[in-house]
């Protein structure tokens, strides 16, 4: 126990003094110590020796000190803890250490898609990671200030070296929240709870697309040819539910009496209980549904219940290509079929291709990560294997891909002919965006939720706000202006223009002309104002274009 020099894979010494010592709770703990290496040091303390060696030494044993100091308060604050708790609670309680937190994620209520379930453990992995390289061991030890210090560190380019959204940093926080407020004691609330993450100035806030009263029409239009997707987007267009409770709809929440049709929905995301009015249009989906209806069906659309459940993003994509049907121009929309030759596999090229990636001129985290995805890649296994074993997008994974063709100035990714449905899918339904991994949904289910709330506020006799944050499961005011209400400057033409003066809605056809100015007295004033030499130029120049005339 004591001071130590480590060696690295290739045998040279890493550069910083490491120690190990017994923890308050009997255990062995190693740590790397700030402390540098003297330049000249040899491979082993035993053949160190001199000045140099002595004072780097010595400061080094300094920083053990310290540390020893702190993990022996800890200790013993960490008992104190442990003690209060249970003289609180009146029962044991047994502290929670941090590397358990990952599997944790397992027992969380909730439908998830696999992809969402390996970002949380992602999310979680990598708080653990950094936590444990600060000294932290157990769940109680994260203080609000740790919290916020993690929190702070998110806003440092990630390990593909971009910038976290303010959306992106609070679904981290969120989800780290929820899993450790699981591991504390009844009562106390987790330390990131209250920690506030602004979106910074400048940053680039995408929200979805609500659709005019043309624009619904035409997009029902095109959507009636679809079985599966027409009750769907009616449902939403009608209601404003959310993609979940759509796809989830009971029969017991459904009321078919005339004249007071209604749904009562529990909103699974507010658990708000709301009561929605039947439209006509919806009425007319669900009496067709009912005719459908098979003995002892629970499920107004059991397709979709099956599919939400089963393939969530094939619901999704194939909504979004309904979207690109009704919007996009007909030969962006057109299948086209998607020839994709290999030029070399990249298995025969591999060497070659981590020879550049070692080569180049990027950072060692960016180079660990392509040569892992390479690697993988090259072992036959596709960007979907791929994402659900590293939890990294398909997109992501594909730039990587790409930026190693050009580095090493081979082609192993197969060619794909641009255009077709996907392609159209990409560009109508999403934003680019300046920050973040991905662009920002423009067109999707969640955006009839957004043209539900504009509309309803926005109509011919728009509906009191008090009254649609009720329909929407809602509480407060703020959250559905700033998030659902997005008319656009064309629906207030027709309001704006009767709501201001004459003045500015009639035209007068005639533009004021330019005032004429007499040159001869504009060069004149302007000669005055001149400084000698200055006035020798303008001289000069008058004569090289007549102007002495």
């Amino acid at each position: 126990m004591g001071l130590e020099i480590r060696k690295a894979k290739n045998g040279k010494l890493i550069k910083h003094w490491y120690a190990s010592f017994v923890d308050a709770n009997g255990r062995r703990r190693v740590v790397a110590l700030t402390e540098s290496l003297p330049s000249n040091m040899p491979n082993s303390l035993k053949e160190a020796i001199g000045p140099a060696y002595e004072t780097s030494r010595g400061r080094a044993q300094k920083e053990l000190d310290v540390i020893k100091a702190d993990a022996r308060k800890k200790g013993r604050d960490n008992n104190l803890t442990k003690k209060l708790i249970e003289s609180k609670t009146n029962q044991e309680w047994k502290d929670t250490p941090l590397e358990a937190l990952p599997g944790f994620t397992r027992t969380m209520k909730g439908k998830r898609s696999e992809a969402w379930k390996a970002w949380q453990v992602l999310v979680i992995g990598r708080f653990v990671k950094w936590a444990k390289k600060r000294g932290h061991r157990t769940v109680i030890e994260i203080t609000p200030s740790i919290a916020e210090d993690y929190i702070e560190s998110l806003k440092e380019l990630d390990e593909h070296e971009l910038k976290r959204t303010a959306g992106t940093m609070r679904s981290v926080k969120s989800t780290i929240s929820l899993i450790i407020s699981k591991k504390l004691p009844e009562g106390m609330e987790s330390p990131f709870k209250k920690i506030k993450i602004e979106t910074e100035e400048g940053e680039e806030i995408q929200h979805r697309t609500a659709l005019s009263p043309n624009e619904v029409n035409q997009l029902l239009t095109v959507a009636e040819s679809d079985r599966f997707i027409y009750p769907l987007f009616v449902t939403a267009l009608c209601t404003g539910l959310r993609r979940g409770d759509v796809c989830r709809l009971r029969w017991s929440n459904v009321d078919l009496t005339p004249r007071e049709s209604k749904l009562i929905v529990k909103t699974s995301k507010t658990k708000e209980e709301v009561q929605l009015p039947i439209l006509p249009r919806l009425q007319e989906v669900l009496e067709a549904a009912l005719t459908e209806r098979k003995p002892g069906a629970v499920f107004v659309f059991p397709e979709a219940e099956y599919m939400i459940e089963n393939n969530p993003s094939g619901i999704s994509y194939r909504v979004k290509k309904t979207f690109v049907r009704a919007f996009a121009k007909p030969e962006e929309a057109a299948e086209v079929p998607q020839d994709t030759p290999e030029i070399i596999p990249l298995k025969e090229v591999l060497p070659q291709v981590l020879d550049a990636v070692e080569g180049a001129d990027i950072t060692e985290t960016k180079r660990a990560k392509m040569i892992d995805l390479l690697k993988l890649y090259a072992s036959c296994k596709s960007y979907r294997i791929i994402k659900n074993e590293r939890g990294i997008q398909k997109p992501r994974i594909s730039e990587y891909m790409h930026e190693a063709e050009r580095l090493s100035g081979l082609r192993f990714i197969p060619e794909v002919k641009r255009g077709g449905i996907k392609q159209a899918v990409k560009e109508l339904t999403r934003h680019k965006r300046a920050d973040g991994m991905r662009d920002a949904s423009k067109y999707d289910f969640h955006a009839l939720r957004t043209t539900f709330v504009t509309l309803a506020l926005s109509g011919k006799n728009p509906m009191p706000v008090e009254k649609v944050i009720a329909l929407t499961g809602h509480r407060v005011v703020e959250t559905v202006m700033k998030y659902y209400f997005k008319p656009k400057g064309t629906d207030y033409r027709k309001d704006l223009e009767r709501a201001m003066p004459k003045t500015l809605t009639e035209g007068k056809g005639v533009l004021p002309q330019p005032q004429k100015i007499d040159r001869v007295e504009a060069l004149a004033e302007q000669y005055q104002n001149m400084t000698e030499s200055e006035r020798a130029r303008f001289g000069k120049i008058l004569i090289m274009k007549g102007g002495t005339k």
